[in-house]
């Protein structure tokens, strides 16, 4: 019944535990439509024998004739509240209940709800105060004291109970004014009080009960008289005289271990209380005055408001706590119209039926209603009313116990509050969070479901879960299900896995599910949660750096092969034209000397695209501005693209200035533009647009870059496209779609342009309709670049002449390539010195006058700039040349050497000769 799809687990778990029995009952059958646990342990039976059974049969819970009074006031009203019954349930306790009780229809059917609330403790502490209230009208002062031991043995079944006094002679003993024994009334006698829970209790000025649940003896060992009365647990209560001085106790012994009840010390604390004005009354000789003063004192003393009325509920009497409750004198509330001026208007014919249902024995035994405060704030407030009779029976007044409640209800409130914000905190979670019952059928989702999946909540709900499965994994859930509910062998839940969700139109993404199982709702269901992580973005992310550590891995592997390969090359070039100049000659020979040069000249070009590829920056970046660059190769641009290519030019103005090779970039803008021509193999339009970007810091995590400013380069064309496969292979060396046509460099190597500019590159493309390369470069800021060599001597370069006299060490630890540059250099003029490590090259300044060092960068042990570190620590003001084929490891330390030159490898015979006689010379003009 009543299931609400959004709320049905809320509403049972709150039905099933509520601490308020209730039933729900269909009034022309009797059978009971609902009833939760609460109800089954008050009327004594299981639930499943009162679900059998009629009311009409079976009136335990009200009686019949009761029942039949329902009834006809549920015709008059459709509510009945706070409706007190005592009766004996099917285990044979007997309790007092508070019914509150309303018709509602539902389908046809007339139903009512029937709210039970367990008030018996409550009616018996109203009892029991009312009987320890008649004891103080007692005319026998002997019989009061043995009347209020005994009922207390009663109450609390405490096997000795003992009114003493003490001893103000010497202190140390208390003489008993009234000693019950199992509930006989026996002779007193004198307790010693040293070593015993009662010495303390003569000290107390608080009026506080010392409580011994259990082992009273081995804390107090020297208390002959526990040993000899097998005592096992003690509570003692203060007595005080009229200047609430401490005159004696009143003791509970007990010989069994107690459990502290709730009302216990309240209780005590009325005994203590009437037993201490009684002795007040003995000693102003028994006097009305004094048993008055006496009552006067036990209603301030008590905790909770205290209102006395006559018949017609005009105030007589009230407490302190009501005086302080109100914030009234006595004689304004004994003044004033109670309910006109003090109950709120709309309450009034509420609180009006209490009091006649009161008088008439038809309830008002127990309510709640709010009371105006003298300030005007209002309070909530709970009432526990009952007649006092006469010896005869009959009514002659009300007493009120009232206790303010608004504390608890605005607590009540706060946790009612507390729900609802973590039912908005789960609406809150980014994570989709979803309820399902053992089969599967979706109970509640948050918002985040509908976001992730694309479904509504209405469209969800009472769906099985498999809805959000690829068939691959919904044909296999209900077996999972099965075989968990039979094994509780557990694959996901508790566990958590990476799955594959689907949406709503139909994309497959990936999620990180985790399930638990849930408590059972009211009918013994299993249910479970499931929290879904969407993981595309982590995945996107994780692919592209795993893409960034291929193409990371491809470039150092690549640098190093093309890094030997060029060394192999720079051997047989440089040799080669050695070779030429000898056989200038004999044309024939020198033609095919000139094939070799030739050869090893386009090996070293493929070389450098390979280590342009690999490096990660540019020891030839300059800071321009790429329309200008743009701009020049315009020209031979369109003559690679032919006529069948349109080129369009969208160039921002006053674009920013980016740090790149240039060379470099012109190679990259010429490999673009070609891939697009034989993507558009019927022609087409080729677009190049410039633009100034700044990027967020998620927009730039996007690009892997660092938010910031940049310059984009977009190039356009509206071509055959790729597929997702190609395009995650495209930046791969050797990786091409054109067959033999192809080298598969040109792309690497606008990879490598792009990573050594610190910069990134975003390809977007669809088959059949084209691709879109965005490239973004950082903004730097235009400056004059700087060169080792003066502009006097770069400018008499070509001029000077190339020979020598000087003393030159080579350092290279590939001997051929050391030789050939000893051979160069020895053929005009200069002296040599080889040497094949760092160590070598060291030793050898120390034994000759050396003018210049050549030497190789990478090496073994000792790189070129740790050997230029160690001939600076010499001081040894010598010019050093640095020759490398691979930037990937000096660019580390580059920042350091900005003043040495460096030479690319390999070099023509011409380079280095030239690059020789300009780092001489320039020393020369230096000193």
């Amino acid at each position: 019944m009543f299931k609400s799809p959004e709320n049905d687990s809320l509403v049972s778990a709150v039905f099933d535990s509520s601490p308020i029995g209730i039933q729900i009952i269909d009034l022309e059958t009797g059978m009971r439509e609902k009833i939760n646990q609460t109800a089954c342990v008050l009327l004594g039976d299981t639930k499943d024998n009162l679900m059998a059974k009629s009311v009409f049969e079976d009136c335990t819970w009200l009686g019949k004739d009761k029942f039949l009074f329902v009834i006809e006031r549920l015709k008059e009203n459709k509510t009945l509240k706070n409706h007190i019954v005592q009766f004996e349930n099917h285990q044979g306790n007997e309790l007092t209940i508070s019914y509150d009780i309303s018709e509602f229809k539902y389908r046809s059917k007339r139903l009512v709800t029937v709210s039970m609330n367990d008030v018996t403790e409550q009616h018996y502490l109203l009892k029991n105060i009312s009987d320890t209230a008649n004891l103080i009208f007692s005319d026998d002062d002997t019989s009061f004291f043995d009347n209020v031991t005994l009922k207390i043995a009663e109450l609390f079944e405490a096997a000795h109970v003992f009114i003493g006094l003490n001893n103000f002679d010497d202190g140390l003993k208390m003489k008993t004014v009234s000693y019950c024994c199992y509930n006989q009334i026996i002779e007193n006698f004198t307790y010693n009080l040293k070593h015993t829970p009662c010495a303390n209790i003569v000290k107390d000025i608080n009026g506080n009960a010392c409580y011994v649940y259990q082992d009273v003896q081995t804390l107090f060992p020297k208390d002959s008289f526990f040993i000899e009365k097998k005592i096992k647990s003690y509570i003692g209560m203060p007595i005080f005289d009229i200047n609430k001085k401490t005159i004696g106790g009143l003791i509970l012994l007990f010989t069994k271990d107690i459990n502290k009840n709730t009302y216990w010390e309240d209780l005590l604390k009325i005994f203590s209380g009437k037993i201490s004005s009684e002795l007040k009354h003995l000693t102003l000789h028994n006097t009305h005055y004094e048993a008055q003063q006496h009552l006067k004192l036990y209603s301030e003393q008590a905790p909770l408001a205290l209102f006395k009325w006559d018949l017609g509920f005009n105030l007589l009497e009230c407490n302190q706590s009501a005086i302080s409750m109100l914030n009234y004198t006595e004689d304004e509330l004994k003044q004033c119209d109670f309910i006109s001026a003090l109950v709120p208007i709309n309450e009034q014919k509420r609180v009006n039926k209490t009091c006649s249902d009161l008088l008439v024995n038809e309830g008002g035994e127990h309510g709640f209603n709010s009371l105006i405060k003298q300030n005007g704030n209002i309070i909530l407030t709970e009432w526990h009313n009952s007649l006092i009779k006469d010896d005869s029976g009959a009514a002659i007044g009300v007493i009120s116990i009232v206790k303010d409640i608004t504390q608890e209800r605005q607590q009540l409130k706060r946790l009612a509050q507390k729900e609802t914000e973590k039912r908005e905190i789960i609406n809150a979670i980014i994570d989709a969070v979803i309820t399902i019952n053992s089969k599967g059928i979706i109970l509640s989702v948050n918002a985040a479901t509908e976001k992730m999946f694309g479904y509504s909540v209405d469209e969800l709900l009472g769906e099985n879960i498999k809805l959000l499965m690829p068939k691959s994994t919904a044909v296999k859930h209900d077996t999972y299900l099965e075989n968990y509910l039979q094994t509780k062998e557990a694959q996901i839940i508790g566990i958590g896995r990476k799955v594959i969700a689907i949406k709503k139109n139909g994309q497959e993404f990936p999620i990180y599910l985790g399930i638990a199982e849930l408590s059972p709702d009211e009918n013994n269901n299993i249910r479970y949660v499931g929290t879904c992580h969407d993981l595309s973005l982590f995945t996107e992310q994780q692919n592209k750096l795993q893409r960034i550590q291929k193409m990371d891995a491809l470039g150092k592997l690549t640098g190093g092969i093309a890094h030997d390969f060029n060394n192999l090359l720079g051997i047989v070039s440089g040799f080669g034209e050695l070779l030429e100049l000898k056989l200038g000659q004999d044309p024939k020979l020198s033609k095919y000397c000139r094939q070799i040069i030739t050869a090893s000249e386009r090996g070293s070009e493929l070389t450098r695209k390979l280590l342009d590829f690999s490096k990660q920056e540019s020891k030839k970046s300059t800071v321009c501005n790429i329309n200008d660059l743009l701009t020049a190769t315009q020209g031979m641009i369109a003559k690679t693209l032919t006529v069948l290519v349109t080129v369009n030019y969208t160039l921002a103005d006053d674009l920013w200035c980016s740090t790149i090779d240039i060379s470099a970039f012109d190679d990259v803008i010429l490999n673009l533009c070609i891939n697009a021509k034989h993507a558009m193999s019927n022609g087409g339009l080729l677009s190049i647009s410039t633009q100034n970007v700044t990027l967020s810091a998620i927009e730039a995590e996007r690009y892997n870059l660092t938010a910031g400013d940049f310059v984009s380069l977009t190039i356009t064309d509206n071509g055959c496209g790729m597929n997702d496969k190609v395009k995650r292979q495209i930046f791969e060396p050797f990786y091409t779609t054109k067959g033999d046509e192809g080298t598969g460099l040109g792309l690497s190597q606008v990879y490598g342009f792009i990573t050594s500019s610190q910069g990134s590159i975003y390809v977007y493309s669809e088959t059949n309709m084209g691709t879109s390369i965005n490239i973004y470069l950082p903004r730097s800021k235009p400056k004059e670049s700087k060169n080792v060599l003066s502009k006097n001597v770069l400018s008499k370069s070509k001029y000077i002449s190339l020979k020598g006299k000087e003393n030159i060490l080579v350092v290279d630890d590939e001997f051929s390539l050391g030789l050939l540059a000893k051979t160069i250099l020895e053929n005009e003029g200069y002296t040599v010195f080889q040497t094949s490590s760092g160590e070598d090259a060291l030793f050898c300044l120390t034994a000759h006058n050396i003018d210049l060092i050549i030497s190789d960068v990478i090496m073994p042990k000792t790189t070129g700039y740790q050997l230029i570190e160690k001939v600076r620590a010499l001081d040894i003001n010598i010019p050093i040349i640095l020759a490398t084929g691979f930037d990937g490891y000096i660019n580390i330390s580059k920042g350091n050497y900005s003043d040495i030159p460096i030479i690319s490898k390999p070099y023509t015979s011409y380079e280095l000769l030239t690059q020789t006689r300009m780092s001489l010379d320039s020393k020369k003009i230096e000193n």
